[in-house]
């Protein structure tokens, strides 16, 4: 889409260049009649603004006498009295400013038929249209180039289809140097980033403090002692009824 308009604004812009040459060489070219004595050479002008009529003449006689002027209907038939401008010799030249619209005369007044070249230069139309296409596609190309320039997008940060893993986190360890000959006997290194091992659970029994009395190691008075079975050998806790190993009942097989 974006190098759709740059290359529209291109194109107007050739376009323009184009139209306003032709219109400038037209516009510019002259034209050659034969004039003879009591004819009348009809110019309309057309353009934009006022424009320089420039008139050359050729093949007359001292007694040569031309002159513009103004028409005074359409048809051009009759000719104002007042002269813009006036001519004699058998050859030179004149030039007056002409508006557009308006409908000039060339009257041959006296003298045998002679060469007339005539050429409006002005701005016509041709040339207003071929400069409002140039500004026109110079506005759009620039505005296709600088939309290109700003969606465009680097190489290196282009997406890639192939999913990017995630970098794994640092580890908390050190991993240690391999072992050679030459350091078998080196002194080890303080160890850094060890993680320090985990504190022991807090015991169940209270020490006891040197205040208290040493617990007795024999048999405490009042308890059951521990049974041992006289099938299977087994010692039981004074809590157990059944031997652990045979199940059979302590009451008849087991003695303290």
């Amino acid at each position: 889409m974006r190098r759709g308009i740059l290359i529209v604004g291109v194109v107007l812009v050739v376009l323009g260049v184009l139209l306003l040459g032709v219109s400038y060489v037209l516009g510019g070219a002259s034209q050659s009649v034969t004039l003879t004595q009591g004819s009348v050479l009809e110019i309309t002008a057309s353009g934009v603004g006022s424009s320089t009529l420039t008139l050359s003449w050729s093949g007359g006689t001292a007694s040569t006498q031309l002159e513009l002027t103004t028409c005074s209907n359409s048809a051009c038939s009759v000719v104002s009295s007042s002269a813009l401008a006036t001519g004699t010799g058998a050859s030179g030249s004149l030039s007056a400013s002409i508006s557009p619209g308006t409908q000039y005369a060339v009257v041959l007044n006296s003298g045998p038929p002679l060469s007339l070249d005539y050429t409006a230069s002005g701005i016509t139309y041709g040339m207003v249209i071929g400069i409002v296409l140039v500004v026109l596609g110079v506005v759009v190309a620039l505005l296709g180039a600088r939309a290109k320039a700003r969606t465009a997008r680097p190489v290196e940060y282009a997406e890639s289809s192939e999913p990017v893993a995630p970098a794994a986190p640092a580890s908390p360890y050190v991993v240690p140097a391999p072992i050679t000959p030459e350091t078998a006997d080196a002194p080890m290194p303080e160890p850094v980033g060890v993680r320090p091992p985990p504190p022991e659970p807090p015991s169940r029994f209270m020490p006891a403090s040197a205040d208290q009395p040493a617990a007795r190691t024999g048999p405490v008075a009042g308890a059951r002692p521990s049974q041992t079975c006289s099938y299977c050998g087994t010692v039981n806790e004074s809590w157990i009824t059944n031997c652990r190993k045979c199940k059979r009942p302590l009451t008849s097989t087991g003695r303290a």
